[in-house]
């Protein structure tokens, strides 16, 4: 159990500080020492998510996004009909431009056919940040929506969705949105990490998961993190990340802070298509610690992470390997 819970806090809560950025302070001061005694009690800053294993709960979360892509085509086709099917017979449409509210699958084609008039050539982007089952047959789906025409963004919605499962099919019930501000900070830098929207799993260690979620505040002036390290079904460790833009260094920073009273801050560079992220941090008690995250996004589901130039109070620590982290929702 040692063991496991040692290469949990050198490896996976690594992660979390990086898949969120910025490797825990107390985390490495565990690595370092290699001696954990026994998991820490304290309540987590935030709850954690959903993590029901069940196999339908997958399934159906499978089957939703499958009905989201499908959406989406549809939408960027301009195929008002086949858009319509994607929602219950009785469904509720409201105009996000308008405000008119309809009812019913023809009806919703005569809207969108309208709508595709009125947005010329812009496609649709969806990123999904959750998908909750309220219950077997009733589901929740929050996330962003993106209006591009070539390389312009022309509008962005966050948008929560409600599906109903009819005869083993998922269809939209209705959908509630709203605008999102653009912001300065957002035009300048924090634009490249939208791709971290979302809820983010490490699950490589038997009975271990690190657990994240990335949300933006709302003014979007900042990526917000939470996260909790989670050891045989007991919160390990619960931390909160701010992740902004600096305008004087024109640079991403970030600041983290864990349960257990461990802190850092990191400078964020990309190079080729990676993010180096320089941490600098103090544990709770006084240690100095240090490291470099390389960060690698792979795909939409998916990125690696590993961690170089780690030291505590300026011992040398070893490397932490490259590891994946994908998408948990």
């Amino acid at each position: 159990m040692a063991r496991a819970l040692c290469v949990l806090m050198s490896t996976s809560l690594a992660v979390l500080l990086v898949a969120a950025v910025a490797i825990s302070a107390e985390g490495q001061r565990r690595a370092a020492t290699q001696d954990r005694k026994g998991a820490t009690s304290g309540p987590p800053l935030v709850a954690h998510p959903d993590r029901r294993s069940n196999s339908d709960v997958s399934q159906a979360r499978a089957a939703i996004r499958a009905r989201i892509a499908s959406y989406v085509e549809a939408f960027n086709k301009r195929d008002a009909q086949a858009l319509a099917a994607h929602w219950h017979p009785d469904a509720v449409y409201v105009n996000p431009i308008t405000g008119d509210v309809v009812r019913g699958r023809q009806a919703i084609a005569a809207e969108f056919e309208k709508l595709f008039r009125d947005i010329g050539n812009a496609r649709l982007r969806v990123v999904v940040h959750r998908i909750g089952l309220l219950s077997p047959n009733v589901a929740v789906e929050e996330g962003n929506a993106f209006l591009h025409e070539n390389d312009k963004l022309l509008g962005q919605t966050h948008y929560r969705a409600i599906h109903v499962r009819v005869d083993g099919t998922w269809y939209l019930d209705r959908v509630s949105e709203r605008d999102v501000p653009a912001a300065s900070s957002y035009r300048n830098g924090l634009h490249e990490l939208q791709w971290l929207i979302g809820r983010w799993v490490d699950d490589s260690e038997p009975g271990a998961h690190v657990w994240a979620r990335y949300e933006w505040s709302r003014d979007r002036a900042f990526l917000v993190h939470w996260f909790d390290v989670e050891v045989d079904g007991t919160i390990d460790l619960s931390g909160i990340q701010l992740i902004g833009w600096d305008p004087i260094r024109k640079q991403i920073r970030s600041w983290v802070f864990d349960s257990d009273g461990g802190f850092a801050e990191s400078w964020w560079t990309k190079r080729r298509g990676k993010w180096f992220i320089v941490t600098v941090g103090t544990t709770p008690e006084g240690a100095k610690v240090t490291s470099t995250h390389v960060l690698t996004p792979v795909d939409e589901r998916t990125f690696r992470w590993k961690a170089v130039d780690r030291t505590i109070d300026g011992v040398p620590l070893p490397n932490v390997e490259e590891i994946t982290v994908r998408r948990a929702d």
